[in-house]
């Protein structure tokens, strides 16, 4: 459990000092590309080394090759960064980096090789992918091209579904046209009907109730009864 937690840390340290330098997309870049690249140095040790013949079956676990990448790459970035560390106080960034890889180094002939070799193999990929990307050559970005391809597989449903939200936004903007018709519709018509009612009254004021016609009178009442 401390190894993960370590692993943990280290990332999320790492990974706070790379996003202010890189993109998102490199973080991955650099996450799996490590991984890929520590498990490739793994297997090729145990099938080319002869110091690894005989020693039977072996398991490669964990994400400390791609950490060690991510670590590497940024270290390699902005190498005479200072960062303060408890207990320890100010040190560069390359100095961490550096100690890690001696340490896996060291290591190896004491117990799992295969692990601290992978671990070497993603802070080598680090250390080339960050040097390229200082060059302007991105050797990732095929593999870049190939994530945004497949996280589009995933992302068609939500295109589908924001097709689905605009149709309902055109619907209910033909349903508020509607309705703003037929409210100039009922305010015309009662503008209407008062001035009718207006025409009726200043009639019996002028010639009295009796000048009116049944037609005006029954207007006229059925308007008081509506009102």
């Amino acid at each position: 459990i401390w190894h993960i937690l370590g692993n943990m840390l280290i990332l999320y340290y790492a990974g706070i000092y790379f996003l202010n330098y890189f993109s998102p997309k490199k973080l991955l870049n650099f996450y799996f590309l490590g991984a890929i690249f520590g498990a490739l140095v793994y297997m090729a040790s145990y099938n080319l080394f002869p110091a690894f013949q005989g020693t039977g079956r072996s398991y490669l676990l964990g994400a400390s090759a791609a950490v060690m990448a991510v670590l590497v790459g940024i270290a390699t970035h902005i190498p005479h960064m200072r960062i303060r560390l408890l207990l320890i106080g100010s040190i560069k960034f390359w100095w961490i980096a550096a100690f890690l890889v001696v340490l896996d180094v060291i290591q190896i002939p004491l117990n799992n090789p295969g692990g601290h070799l992978a671990h070497l193999g993603g802070a080598a990929f680090g250390y080339i992918y960050a040097k390229q990307l200082g060059k302007g050559n991105d050797i990732a970005s095929g593999f870049e091209k190939m994530m945004d391809w497949f996280g589009s597989l995933f992302s068609s449903s939500k295109k589908a579904e924001r097709r689905s939200n605009l149709k309902t936004v055109h619907r209910r903007k033909t349903s508020t046209t509607t309705s703003s018709s037929t409210y100039t519709y009922r305010s015309r018509n009662k503008r209407e009907e008062q001035e009718k009612i207006d025409a009726i009254l200043d009639k019996i004021s002028k010639s009295g109730y009796d000048s009116l016609t049944k037609q005006e009178k029954d207007y006229l009442f059925n308007a008081g009864k509506e009102n």
